[in-house]
């Protein structure tokens, strides 16, 4: 396992590095680097990813009742905003989906330009060059390189830098606090040693779903007739598969096959409450299923 304080040093010279840049495209592309870093370090993701259920389930709880009265919404209102000043992933939660995921996919996909999202080329490219990629300028609003919509997504950007930079330092800081509770308690540690001994059990099932064996009611009820189920039917007989062969057998395009993957994952982790992937992606290339942390079993 790495070094907590290694991490907190590479994590800080990464919001170092992002702060100190002044050119505004790269401020943006440095963010990618630095949630890149909590995404593919295992107590970050933990801890980032434990924040998000944290948020959901307490989201859930002060809006579970129907309120009756505009006093009961105010006071709702009020408990959320709170809840959103301090939980980690509710303050990064802009960075994350607004820069990381759509430069993430397009770093990993091998389409080209024009049938990327906009909001990647945008960051990676700039606003000029992706008004370049619009073949039918006449065409408005449904087309999504049209300058209308390349303008609109520019919008999230352009000098937004002090909109995006007090969201990272308040991030930073709570991410660091909740690294310092994991060295001083050393759960992660324990919870680490504890799942390379014994592996939990993931039921996937045809009928019921994907479900955990010591608590068949964390269930993930995806659809047999579903992309997603064909993905992961598809990489149960695999130790390891490229993305090319899972669009033969899914018949779906490679950066499409990715973001479901990113689906499968994330709605795996919050309804099965887990912390890691169901579907790895190895940084050699390639994909399955996360049989270094779970014991499989299918029933059809």
């Amino acid at each position: 396992m790495q070094d907590i304080t290694n991490i907190r040093t590479e994590l800080s010279e990464r919001f170092k590095n992002a702060l100190e840049n002044k050119s505004e495209k790269d401020f943006y592309q440095l963010l990618y680097y630095y949630f890149d870093y909590i995404e593919k370090t295992p107590i970050l993701h933990k801890i980032f990813w434990d924040s998000y259920n944290d948020y959901s389930q307490k989201h859930f709880e002060i809006w579970r009742i129907k309120s009756k009265t505009d006093r009961e919404v105010d006071d709702k209102s009020a408990k959320t905003n709170k809840l959103e000043q301090f939980n980690l992933y509710a303050v990064g939660s802009w960075i994350y989906n607004r820069i990381y995921i759509p430069i993430d996919d397009y770093k990993n996909s091998p389409e080209p330009d024009r049938e990327q999202d906009p909001v990647a080329v945008i960051l990676m490219r700039g606003e000029s060059y992706a008004l370049s990629l619009n073949e039918f300028p006449k065409i408005k609003y449904t087309n999504r390189w049209s300058k209308d919509s390349i303008r609109s997504y520019s919008r999230w950007f352009k000098d937004k830098r002090n909109f995006y930079e007090p969201q990272l330092r308040k991030f930073h800081a709570i991410l660091l606090d909740e690294l310092q509770k994991v060295k001083e308690s050393k759960q992660i540690q324990t919870t680490i040693t504890e799942k390379k001994q014994i592996k939990r059990k993931i039921i996937i099932d045809d009928k019921k779903g994907i479900y955990r064996d010591d608590n068949p009611e964390l269930n993930y009820k995806i659809k047999k007739d579903s992309k997603r189920f064909q993905i992961i039917n598809f990489l149960i007989a695999k130790d390891k598969t490229a993305i090319s062969e899972m669009e033969k057998e899914v018949k779906q395009e490679p950066t499409l096959i990715i973001k479901e993957i990113k689906k499968i994952n994330e709605l795996f982790r919050t309804q099965l409450k887990v912390s890691d992937d169901l579907v790895i992606h190895y940084p050699t290339g390639g994909y399955a299923l996360n049989k270094d942390e779970f014991e499989i079993r299918i029933n059809s």
